[in-house]
């Protein structure tokens, strides 16, 4: 897996008793997510193995590009945010404050 961290690549190799970064070996992605950043973190998370939101393996293709579950907020239009007027195809008249 490759993850850039602070402007540089970091490379961890997958290995049978745990994974590989920098010559050490670890047993868990969290703790090499710590070792990088010294920080805590999810380590699937880290290395994008899962969606922020969902825990979730991130979704791929057409089922990523249309979430069931967001917000009516988050359909809007990102090119006309800022007049709060654009709603997304197909939802035209379920905004409470279009005109």
């Amino acid at each position: 897996m490759v993850r850039e961290w602070d402007r540089q690549s970091q490379r961890v190799m997958v290995m049978s008793d745990g994974f590989a970064w920098n010559g050490q070996t670890y047993d868990s992605l969290s703790k090499v997510a710590f070792a990088i950043t010294g920080t805590k973190w999810n380590g699937p998370r880290f290395f994008g193995l899962r969606d922020r939101k969902t825990g979730q393996p991130p979704r791929r293709g057409h089922e990523a590009s249309f979430d069931q579950t967001a917000p009516l907020r988050d359909l809007h239009t990102s090119n006309n945010r800022s007049s709060g007027s654009a709603v997304a195809p197909g939802l035209k008249g379920l905004n409470a404050f279009e005109g």
